[in-house]
């Protein structure tokens, strides 16, 4: 009770008043084909299949994300990639070297229900991320409906254990909550002695008119190192 007495606080009035609605047509499930293969692409394929079903175009996402193009993927190095709303019984990951975009949603928001789309992405290359696991910036990125980028918000992760070498996969997520989206970005260890698990979770605020998009709150929500 304390802990969402707290997050009632820290939202602002004008953040609850955003009314965040997750919309869009849900997506086949064609994604599953994906699991254990190798992904060469530049977004994890059930952002690709969610993309296909709603009429959003990829590419002009792309283009203002990364205007001098996507990173080139360095030799052979990959690391394993997971999403908290897309594992399934036949699917539960993809290995990649060269993945940037994570999550893709169209909400609407308010009660004009402006459209817009929300991309988790991040700068680096998976590996890349692995290698700094540490301290890892991670942006959230909202295109309004002309695909206008009215928002690109940096957030970090912060491990507190110095053990390189140790996590080698990551899952993330965007939930979407009545204030705005949250997103959990989770880091794993897939040898032996256990999954050594750290979680960090972060809260947004989304409103339109003009669009706002701002973190509110972030903490480390698992941490299983030992």
């Amino acid at each position: 009770m304390r802990g969402t007495a707290l997050l009632l606080v820290l939202l602002s009035p004008l953040a609850l008043a955003g009314q965040v609605r997750a919309v869009g047509k849900p997506i086949a499930g064609e994604y599953v084909r994906t699991h254990d293969e190798t992904v060469t692409g530049w977004a994890m394929p059930y952002v690709e299949e969610y993309a296909a079903a709603n009429r959003i175009d990829l590419e002009k996402i792309r283009k203002q994300l990364f205007p001098a193009g996507i990173p080139a993927a360095a030799g052979q190095r990959y690391s394993l990639l997971s999403s908290n709303e897309h594992i399934r019984g036949n699917w539960t990951f993809v290995r990649s070297g060269s993945v940037v975009v994570y999550q893709l949603q169209q909400v609407e928001v308010g009660k004009t229900a402006e459209k817009a789309i929300l991309v988790l992405y991040n700068r680096r290359l998976p590996p890349e991320v692995i290698d700094h696991y540490l301290q890892v910036e991670w942006r959230l990125a909202l295109f309004d409906s002309q695909y206008v980028c009215s928002a690109d918000r940096p957030f970090t992760t912060r491990i507190r254990h110095d053990e390189d070498g140790l996590w080698d996969m990551m899952y993330t997520g965007l939930e979407t909550a009545v204030a705005g989206p949250v997103l959990k970005i989770l880091y794993a260890h897939t040898g032996g002695g256990g999954g050594r698990d750290q979680e960090f979770t972060f809260w947004f605020s989304l409103s339109a008119r003009p669009w706002r998009l701002a973190l509110v709150k972030s903490a480390q929500t698992i941490d299983l190192y030992r």
